[in-house]
């Protein structure tokens, strides 16, 4: 699955959130979902798909924690890691 980070995904993003990171709201868009977290290892879409963090994803979500102006629109392959169930407890 391809997602694309637009610009608009980056100036409405907000730094060291999950949630509402950049990365997060283009797949949001991409799925029309709202569930979707990004960790630095893992995105977590609905509560059992458990998607590999791309090296490339990692370094832009490192460079938009630090300095959220220096961060340019990317394309990234999202890849299916394992389906599990998810629980916040």
């Amino acid at each position: 699955m391809l997602i694309e980070v637009t610009q608009e995904d980056i100036d409405e993003g907000m730094p060291a959130d999950g949630q509402r990171c950049p990365v997060a709201l283009a797949i949001k868009r991409t799925l029309k979902i709202d569930n979707v977290l990004v960790g630095p290892w893992h995105i977590w879409i609905g509560d059992s798909d458990c998607y590999i963090t791309d090296p490339k994803v990692n370094a832009f979500i490192d460079l938009f924690d630090r300095c959220a102006d220096g961060t340019s629109p990317i394309t990234f392959k999202l890849k299916l890691r394992k389906r599990i169930r998810r629980t916040d407890d």
